[in-house]
Parts: structure tokens; C-alpha cells; sequence
């Protein structure tokens, strides 16, 4: 796939051709991003650029048009987005050409991860690797067919500038328009292929997550910490497996690799030392210089891992790190509303990191030299190229095995901070992102729980508040994104299965059963919305006419992915409702094969197979587990006399994703019935008040049947005839159905005891 892209970006590059027309003058009006709600969109509402967003306006042009889309993905933190916005986008003359050539489309891949992975995708298929901006040209009916990333505005050596770029793929769009579509029905087959998923379904084992730990250990830098080469972003994920392990009795190489790649990250540059919370990654391999963006993600994900390794592995200095994140989290990313916003920028006013750097000369300032001179006989500065001069603060090494609660640091630091306050501050991104919330929810739970902290509690039922009166519509279905008092975007698999941990775990930590159904709640709607009831697994979406593929992913990313947090959320649910079990156990299976092919790209999965496994054996859980369960709740009265009316109440629970025929059913169907026997007395039964159906769409047959799902009440109304003791029996005959197939009728039965005086 690599050589087929590589022949296209030749291909494109012959074909340069002179620009033809004079760039016309911008008339400083805003473009169609004015009236949208992304900071980054907004960004970019004063282009040049006739920008759409995306949506059925833009996609209906460029197939009236038969034009090619430019589609630019990008974020509001994102250094190398906000180049491009500033010396291509703001180019009249480039701007003249795009507008007259393409269909211009701005996305924020924050608030549509859907298109953001399907099109970062094929950027990696062209050119073997991805990044943000992603610059990807696509057909009208939305099959991308050149990419890349950052353009500048000129040619540079071994780079095009954009106007080339755009020139040549102008030139190929009509000249060699045959190849253009061969290229972009291939690309299509590879992204289709990838975004599926594994088909080879196979139960995951114990000897597959050995796999993974061992893989992980194998890229352990024993110089640095942390996995692999420069850059080093930090990863959550992998130390959240080997901290399975530790938990699990293991106290040898994963201790070692955790402890290490902790005290480091804590220690450099890539922690802020001055107001809290961590940067996005190192560009260097000692974790000392960073990029400077911080996210919400981020923070979460470290939260929750210092935490964690605090209190299984002893190491009160993390308990002061975790703090310091939530110290930052509370000072510049909760709205007063009590929800996260998103990030802060790396940059203010084009210079990367100014707002975080210090020289020698200006901490000799702004402390005094003696103060200074304390500070760096614990601290040291290391260079950052891009920010003109100045330094990050890291921990020297003799410093780093200690908790430095020093009162006289803490003052120096707090100096620094008040400081580093009247400096022009970063921009915030201040929209909501359900998922991202969901995050930091499950991570301030957990701090509070394992930590007894009252104010992490807090702050993760302050948030769960707002997401649930906020980000949840009527119909008990999410929003994607918040902001400036208004929810919009329909959400993902993502929001669903974050926001359920976040109030899993939220419930945990106060011990209150409304934040348990609530999560519930969201787990089932997520079933319905996004499962796979064949092959297992969730989509990333649900059924959308604007994408070219229907993702079903199960690989992580900066983010666990959201069919492992899905998973881990029903293992957890599991505990109380073992119907949740086969779920989670159809989701492993389904990307069994993807999880031994690259264990190393399905961590999080994998550390849901452990806890799988700890549960059970996959083979045990299915053979234990009906799809439709019940009981007898209750009879009225409950020791009735011979020649009385008795209300015999029997309660069904159907499993999420499956639904079982009403009575009476539709046309040709089988009907659920309910049938009572008392041996030992007599008991006549007189009449069974089945309740009404919901209406259920086969939208590929175009037929509306009359089903039950969920948990269903059956009320049986009978006559006690004659005194004496016996078993209650109910049977219930049923067939259970998804949307893509029924099973064999079948039926169970339940008891209890009664008495008729």
C-alpha cells in the first residue's frame, strides 16, 4: 500500500502545471465556519477560504460540482495546524485557488474522531505515517486518493509547497481522471479492511496477555523510561496493564519498568513543576522537553496511573503528583458549571512554550539570586529550541527519589507561578467532549476512592451532574460536545463507554446505586445504538450516509479504544448482572484475531482479557448464560385463601441487543407465553395481561414488528381453589431474535414456594 501511494504522489507530481488565474482579493468577510461552535473551526471563520464544515451543504457541491474536496482535520491545540492557518490558509492567493478549484472542508477531529480516524487512515496508507493537519483530497462521494499532512506555502526542498500541490492534483483530476478513481477505490478497500476489524474471532488466554507484558517489556528504554525512541508520549495504557500484573502479584520487571518510567515522566520536563498537570509528549527521549500542549486526556489518564501505582506499589511522591494534576485540572479546565474543557495550547502568539519557559536571568529576577540558586540546586533548565531562548524546569537526579514537599520549594514554586499568571496566557479550548469528561470522571473517582479525597469526589460528581443533565438528550441517547450553553454532535461509542466508567466508577467511590443504573442505562443504549448482535463488538458509530466505511475498531490510540473501555465496563457491571458477562466475552472473541496479530496495538483490550480470564473461562460463561431470564417477583397476596383472586407478577430480562416476540406477536411470529402450575393445591388461572410491544424497525426488510425487550412484567390473574402447599411454576416459552437472526424457540421455567390457607 506504502508503493501504490508513493506512485500516486509521483504520479501527481508530474502533472504540475503553471497556475492559471490571478488570485483574487479576499474580501475580509467571514467564511462559513463563523457560525460554528469548535474553537479550532472558528479559527479559521476569517480565511480566505470559502471553508464548509462538514455537512450535507459542502458534500451536495462537490457532487453538483463534480469537484474534488480538500478536507483539512486539524484541533485547536495543534502547533503545526495553527502554521498552516496562519501562512497557507490566511494566503489570499492560495486561498483564490482552492476556492476555485475544490470544495474547501474544515473538521474538528475532537469533535468527529469518526472522520478524523477514517481519513488519518488513508493518510498512513499514502504515506507511511499521519499527523495533524491531515490534508487529504477525497471524490466527491467521499473516497480520499492523495494525502498528507503539513504543506507550507512554498516549495522547500524535499516538501512541495501547496500551491504545487494543489496545482498537480487539479491537473490529475482531469486529465488523469481514471487513475485518480483506480487509486481511490483501492484506498477504500484497504481502509474497509482496517476499519473492521479482525473476522478471526478466537477467545483471548492467558498466554496471549503474557504476550503483551512481554512485548511491552521488550521496548522498556533502560537509559530513560518509557517505551521505545524520542519522540515519548506517555503511555497510559501499557502501565496500565503492567500495573495489572503488579496487582496481581507481580513484583519484578514490571515493578521495575513502572517505577522507572514514573519517577522520569515526574521528574522532567514534560510534568509542569510550576502550575501542575502534564504536557502532551517529549520530543526528546529524556522526557525534558516537551510539547507544550496540555490535554484533558492526558491528565486523566496520569491521575489515575500515579494513583493507582501509589497505593499498590507505596510511593507517597506520586500521591503529590496526582494532586498537582487535579490542582491544574481545577484551575484551568473545569467550567463553572463543574465540567472539563479540553486543552490548552502550546503556543501564544505564535512561539511555542513562552508561557512555560524561564531563563537563569529572569528566575535571578524575579526570586532573587539566592532563592534562584535553592530552586536550581533542585531543578536544572534544559533548552527548548522553538520557544526563543527559554528553559523548562526538570528535577535534577540526586532530587527525584524524593517527595519535595520542602516548604521553601513549594514557596519558590508558588512565586513562579504568580508569576508565570500576568504572562499572555495560552488559548483555551473550552468545548465539552462527553468522552473526555467521562475520562477525567472515572480518574477523579478513582483518586478519591484509592486516595480518601474528599475533593476529587467532588469534582468527578460535579462533572457526572452536568454530563447527565446536559450531554444526555431525551431519548436517553448522548451528545458529542458542549459549549457556549449549547450541546450539539450526535455522540460515539467513545462518549457512551467513558461516560458508563466515569459513573462506574463515581458510583464506587460514594457507594450510590443512582450512579450504577445510570451507567447501566448508558451501557444498554450504547448495545442498541452501536453493537454488532453477529460477529460481536461495537461500531465506532452508528449508520451514517457520510462515511465511506462503518469503523468497528478495537485498537488504541492516545485514547484506550472504546470497544476495550466498553468492555472493561461490562466486566465491572458483571459483578452485580451476570448478564453482562457474555457481552463482554462476544466483544473479546471478536477482535481475538486482531489482538494476537499486533497485541502491542490492543493493550487495553488485552487488560480486559486478564480481567475476563480472572472472571472465567469464555466457554463457561456461554454455556451459563440464556438470553432471556426470569422470575416469579411477587404474588398478591402472598398466602392467599382457597376461593380468592391471586395476582401472580413474573419479571423477564432480556439481554441487551436481543428482543423476544409481544403477545400477541406480529403476523406468522411466535408469541411469548407464560403458563403456571401449582402442584400440592389447586390454582386456576383465569387470565395473563401481557403488556403492549414497542415497535421495532427491520429497516432492511421495511417491516415494523411488535417485540419486548429489556425487562419486561407479565401479571397472571388466578383463583385459589382448594388449601395446601406446593411449588409454583412458571414457564415462559419464547424465541429470542437480533436484527440479523432468531434463535431456536425455546423455553425456561422458575419457581416458588406457596401456601393457600
Amino acid at each position: 500500500m506504502k508503493h501504490f501511494g508513493g506512485a500516486l504522489a509521483c504520479a501527481c507530481l508530474v502533472l504540475l502545471s503553471l497556475l492559471r488565474a490571478a488570485a483574487s482579493e479576499s474580501t475580509g468577510k467571514p467564511n462559513l465556519l463563523a457560525g460554528e461552535l469548535s474553537p479550532y473551526l472558528l479559527l479559521h471563520a476569517h480565511n480566505p477560504v470559502e471553508w464548509y464544515p462538514w455537512g450535507p451543504e459542502a458534500l451536495q457541491r462537490a457532487r453538483d460540482e463534480d469537484k474534488p474536496i480538500f478536507l483539512s482535520v486539524g484541533y485547536s491545540t495543534c502547533y503545526w495546524c495553527h502554521v498552516m492557518e496562519r501562512k497557507v490558509f490566511s494566503n489570499v492567493e492560495i486561498a483564490a485557488i482552492m476556492n476555485r478549484d475544490f470544495i474547501n472542508i474544515k473538521v474538528d477531529r475532537e469533535e468527529r474522531p469518526d472522520l478524523d480516524r477514517l481519513y488519518m487512515t488513508a493518510t498512513q496508507l499514502m504515506t507511511g505515517r499521519g499527523g495533524w493537519p491531515n490534508s487529504v483530497f477525497l471524490t466527491p462521494d467521499l473516497r480520499p486518493f492523495y494525502a498528507g499532512t503539513y504543506f507550507p506555502p512554498e516549495d522547500h526542498p524535499g516538501r512541495p509547497g501547496f500551491p504545487r500541490v494543489l496545482a498537480s492534483i487539479r491537473d490529475a483530476w482531469v486529465e488523469k481522471r481514471d487513475q485518480v478513481e483506480q487509486v481511490a477505490t483501492r484506498l477504500q478497500t484497504e481502509i474497509a479492511a482496517i476499519q473492521a476489524g479482525s473476522n478471526l474471532g478466537e477467545a483471548p488466554t492467558r498466554a496471549l496477555v503474557e504476550a503483551a507484558v512481554s512485548a511491552i517489556h521488550g521496548r522498556f528504554d533502560e537509559t530513560n523510561g518509557g517505551f521505545g525512541a524520542a519522540p515519548k508520549f506517555p503511555p497510559a495504557i501499557d502501565l496500565e496493564l503492567l500495573l495489572d500484573q503488579i496487582e496481581a502479584g507481580e513484583t519484578g520487571e514490571s515493578q521495575r519498568m513502572v517505577t522507572a518510567t514514573l519517577t522520569a515522566m515526574a521528574a522532567g520536563g514534560l510534568r509542569d513543576h510550576v502550575g501542575g498537570g502534564f504536557h502532551r509528549y517529549a520530543t526528546d527521549a529524556r522526557w525534558r522537553v516537551p510539547h507544550f500542549e496540555k490535554m484533558l486526556y492526558n491528565q486523566a489518564q496520569l491521575a489515575r496511573i500515579y494513583a493507582r501505582a501509589s497505593v499498590l506499589m507505596g510511593e507517597p511522591r506520586w500521591r503529590l503528583v496526582t494532586g498537582g494534576i487535579l490542582d491544574f485540572v481545577l484551575a484551568e479546565l473545569t467550567s463553572p458549571e463543574g465540567a472539563f474543557y479540553t486543552a490548552l495550547d502550546a503556543e501564544v502568539d505564535g512561539v511555542e512554550g513562552s508561557f512555560y519557559t524561564w531563563t537563569a536571568t529572569e528566575l535571578n529576577s524575579v526570586l532573587g539570586e539566592q532563592a534562584a540558586s535553592r530552586l536550581l540546586g533542585v531543578y536544572d533548565l534544559e533548552p527548548v529550541p522553538e520557544a526563543e531562548g527559554g528553559h523548562a524546569l526538570f528535577l535534577r537526579t540526586s532530587a527525584q527519589t524524593h517527595s519535595h514537599d520542602d516548604a521553601s520549594i513549594r514557596a519558590t514554586l508558588k512565586t513562579l507561578h504568580d508569576v508565570r499568571s500576568r504572562r499572555d496566557r495560552p488559548r483555551l479550548d473550552d468545548k465539552i467532549l462527553t468522552g473526555w469528561n467521562g475520562l477525567m470522571i472515572a480518574a477523579a473517582a478513582d483518586v478519591g476512592r484509592w486516595l480518601e479525597d474528599e475533593r476529587a469526589i467532588a469534582m468527578a460528581e460535579d462533572a457526572a451532574i452536568f454530563a447527565w443533565s446536559n450531554l444526555r438528550r431525551e431519548d436517553g441517547r448522548l451528545w458529542r460536545s458542549w459549549r457556549l450553553g449549547r450541546a450539539y454532535q450526535e455522540a460515539f461509542l467513545e462518549d457512551y463507554a467513558f461516560l458508563a466508567q466515569g459513573l462506574e466508577a463515581l458510583a464506587l467511590a460514594k457507594g450510590d446505586t443512582i450512579w450504577h443504573d445510570r451507567a447501566a442505562e448508558l451501557v444498554s443504549t450504547a448495545v442498541g445504538q452501536f453493537g454488532d448482535a453477529v460477529s460481536g463488538g461495537f461500531y465506532n458509530t452508528t449508520s451514517a450516509q457520510d462515511l465511506i466505511v462503518r469503523s468497528k475498531s478495537g485498537v488504541d490510540s492516545a485514547l484506550p479504544s472504546a470497544n476495550a473501555v466498553m468492555t472493561h465496563v461490562l466486566l465491572q457491571m458483571a459483578e452485580r448482572d451476570p448478564r453482562r458477562l457474555p457481552q463482554a466475552w462476544r466483544t473479546l472473541i471478536a477482535f481475538g484475531g486482531g489482538m494476537r496479530e499486533r497485541p502491542v496495538a490492543y493493550t487495553h483490550l488485552i487488560a480486559a482479557a486478564g480481567h475476563a480470564l480472572r472472571l472465567g473461562p469464555a466457554a463457561a460463561v456461554f454455556e451459563e448464560a440464556p438470553l432471556v431470564t426470569g422470575e416469579i417477583l411477587q404474588v398478591i397476596p402472598s398466602r392467599p385463601s382457597a376461593g380468592h383472586v391471586v395476582d401472580i407478577r413474573v419479571q423477564l430480562k432480556i439481554v441487551d441487543g436481543w428482543h423476544i416476540n409481544s403477545n400477541p406477536a406480529s403476523v406468522n411470529l411466535l408469541p411469548t407465553s407464560l403458563a403456571l402450575t401449582l402442584s400440592g393445591a389447586g390454582l386456576r388461572i383465569d387470565e395473563v395481561a401481557y403488556p403492549e410491544g414497542s415497535d421495532h424497525v427491520i429497516a432492511e426488510l421495511a417491516e415494523t414488528l411488535s417485540v419486548w425487550s429489556g425487562t419486561v412484567e407479565l401479571t397472571a390473574h388466578a383463583t385459589a381453589l382448594t388449601p395446601g402447599s406446593g411449588t409454583l411454576t412458571a414457564v415462559i416459552d419464547y424465541q429470542a431474535c437480533d436484527d440479523r437472526r432468531c434463535l431456536t424457540p425455546t423455553q425456561f421455567s422458575t419457581t416458588v414456594e406457596l401456601e393457600i390457607d
